[in-house]
């Protein structure tokens, strides 16, 4: 990930005013202090919420769903309902990742079976350890809950959920508490 000063990264959280030693000044910065986060990034610092016209923001969702008709009625679902964006879809782990790093989503909706568990669990890992995207992971097989959990997603929900339960659940993710 890197650190303080690594080249092409950006801050999760901003603080009131630039800490020492962040912009090469002398001193350390005051780590105790809640208000900064040491965390980094490599995504794109682009804002994770948009603003619409109607001056309401909207949270940036991606999801990440094999199968194509699922996929649509996901976004269809979620475009039709205020206060999200979706900035993309993806079929496939390696479309998942490039998207997840040049669309700058809040939150991302992952299917753990692409095409086999093993490949869903890998990009949950990515997704929510690696880019710090957190993530709620969908299946129709709630077998694969306990595994997506312990692959880094905030919340896991079967397909036949109530579909109310999703965007609760995309909130939830993008205000709670960030992984380790």
């Amino acid at each position: 990930m890197g650190g303080p000063g690594g080249a092409g990264l950006q801050p999760l959280i901003a603080v009131r005013d630039k800490c020492p030693g962040q912009d090469g000044s002398k001193g350390s910065p005051d780590t105790t202090d809640p208000m900064f986060d040491w965390r980094y990034e490599s995504r794109p610092s682009k804002e994770p919420l948009v603003t619409r016209d109607n001056g309401n923001a909207a949270i940036r969702v991606l999801i990440v769903e094999d199968d194509r008709r699922v996929g649509a009625a996901l976004r269809s679902f979620l475009v039709a309902l205020s206060g999200f964006e979706v900035v993309g879809v993806a079929t496939d782990v390696s479309t998942a990742l490039k998207l997840a790093r040049e669309a700058a989503p809040a939150v991302a909706i992952v299917d753990v079976l692409l095409p086999d568990a093993r490949h869903g669990l890998g990009l949950l890992h990515t997704l929510t350890r690696e880019l710090r995207l957190p993530a709620v992971a969908i299946s129709i097989d709630g077998w694969v809950g306990a595994d997506a959990l312990a692959a880094g997603a905030h919340r896991f929900l079967d397909k036949d959920s109530a579909p109310e339960r999703l965007p609760a659940a995309l909130r939830a993710a993008v205000s709670g508490p960030p992984r380790p």
